[in-house]
């Protein structure tokens, strides 16, 4: 299994206090696509995910992170286990919101979950289905998308929703847990950071969320809501890295 990122600041402490750490702790085979240009779109990540899938053989099991707000929390052998068991080509992180477009809720498999929608963060797939994706959904076409090139969250929604019986969201969380906040308006949500005092209050009532939502033990996490220990931590979005940056999930660093 290949571990593979998108960073161009190796600097960054969420990458060197989490997800380096992480990896070197479990032993994983992880690889940094670096890039220093301008950084005009998060499809840029798949771009580079793309290129490099060009020089290993269809059989290479991917597993694909964000680099500067995630970790890992279990080893190879575990994640290979759990990914095998969804018998599906590419296993996508789930989490709570439809974004950015939200008009793709009606048309969304059903899902009695409580992490209904892909998150673009996190996936585990066979090399030669994400090669077959990639030319069949070209990253960059405005063909479905133009209001939203800027995203690959909007790009791999899409994919799903075409794909939904052969690509796979781990609804369970046993692979992966996303922390991302719930909102319904993304522009109110915005508005709201901008104030010292509702950032204040969505800080602390996330992180009474959180309390309730995980456990921590032994280094890992425990999902209160699907009873499983994930591999794999994702902290998207301000307020989940304000929580990460201020030492919320510390018990989950690796030094």
């Amino acid at each position: 299994m290949q571990v593979l990122t998108v960073a161009s600041d190796l600097n960054n402490q969420g990458f060197i206090n989490y997800l380096k750490p992480s990896c070197e702790y479990h032993k994983l085979d992880s690889l940094v696509l670096e890039y220093d240009d301008v950084f005009f779109s998060n499809r840029l990540k798949d771009a580079l995910v793309e290129e490099y899938l060009k020089t290993v053989p269809d059989n290479a099991i991917i597993f694909f992170t964000d680099a500067t707000d995630a970790a890992f929390l279990a080893n190879e052998k575990e994640i290979l286990t759990k990914f095998d068991s969804f018998n599906s080509p590419l296993v996508f992180s789930a989490e709570i919101n439809c974004w950015p477009y939200r008009g793709f809720e009606s048309i969304y498999p059903q899902s009695t979950s409580h992490f209904k929608y892909l998150n673009s963060g996190g996936f585990i797939g066979k090399a030669g289905y994400l090669k077959k994706i990639y030319r069949d959904y070209p990253i960059f076409t405005t063909a479905y998308d133009e209001p939203y090139t800027w995203s690959n969250q909007y790009y791999w929604n899409y994919v799903f929703i075409q794909e939904h019986k052969s690509i796979k969201l781990d609804y369970n969380c046993d692979i992966f847990f996303n922390t991302a906040i719930q909102f319904d308006d993304m522009n109110v949500f915005k508005n709201k950071l901008q104030s010292g005092m509702e950032r204040t209050v969505m800080y602390n009532s996330e992180k009474l969320r959180l309390n309730d939502e995980i456990s921590f033990i032994n280094g890992r996490i425990k999902s209160n809501i699907t009873n499983t220990l994930p591999c794999h931590i994702h902290f998207p979005g301000p307020i989940s890295k304000l929580l990460m940056e201020d030492g919320y999930f510390n018990e989950i660093r690796r030094q």
